[in-house]
């Protein structure tokens, strides 16, 4: 498979970020990969530096004080169902200040 159909997962600019006492703290600054079906995607990276949290963020799974402040993912259903893919937004927030999604799901 190539093209567009065979990408699974498509995150673009993901930036999630820490509201502690002392200011922000950016723990993911932009991230952007995409993975094809069939293929495996291994992040790497010394202790801190935002591999967890890249994983966190995508699935949303973020806790305060750490906020999602942007990106998007697209996440297309597996082979043989119907439908068009995920997309859902990464920067909204809810009315106390945690982390929330709009997760509408579009075309």
């Amino acid at each position: 498979m190539n093209g567009a159909n065979d990408i699974l997962l498509d995150v673009r600019g993901l930036r999630t970020s820490f509201f502690v006492d002392e200011g922000e703290v950016r723990a993911v600054d932009g991230a952007s990969f995409r993975v094809r079906r069939g293929q495996f995607l291994a992040i790497v990276g010394e202790s801190g530096c935002g591999k967890s949290v890249t994983a966190y963020s995508i699935l949303r799974l973020i806790q305060p004080p750490g906020r999602i402040v942007g990106g998007r993912v697209l996440l297309s259903p597996p082979p043989g169902q119907h439908g068009a893919p995920s997309t859902w937004p990464l920067s909204t927030t809810t009315t106390n200040g945690s982390s929330g999604f709009a997760a509408t799901a579009s075309a």
